[in-house]
């Protein structure tokens, strides 16, 4: 199964899908610390404005999704059900 083009919060997050909530958590704050810091080592153009937004858009999705088990099962099972249905048209279309 292929997952290109489909958010996984999970790997942006660096954990697998048995992750508990207090791993998200830690995780999340985690990353954040080590984006925060490396924002204050360089010097900010538009580019990388850019880029530190995006990312921590990621990590906030990830957090939002990933910190209440109904949110995430729900996520997994909708991440999957797509996944499965566009293998089926490309199967059909082969």
């Amino acid at each position: 199964m292929t997952d290109e083009g489909y958010v996984n919060y999970f790997a942006i997050l660096g954990l697998d899908e048995s992750a508990k909530s207090g791993e998200v958590r830690k995780n999340y704050r985690q990353r954040m610390r080590d984006l925060v810091g490396e924002i204050a080592r360089v010097e900010i153009t538009t580019e990388r404005r850019a880029r530190y937004l995006l990312e921590m858009a990621k990590l906030n999705a990830a957090l939002y999704i990933l910190r209440d088990n109904d949110d995430r099962d729900a996520y997994w099972a909708t991440r999957q059900e797509l996944i499965a249905l566009e293998e089926a048209w490309c199967q059909a279309a082969d």
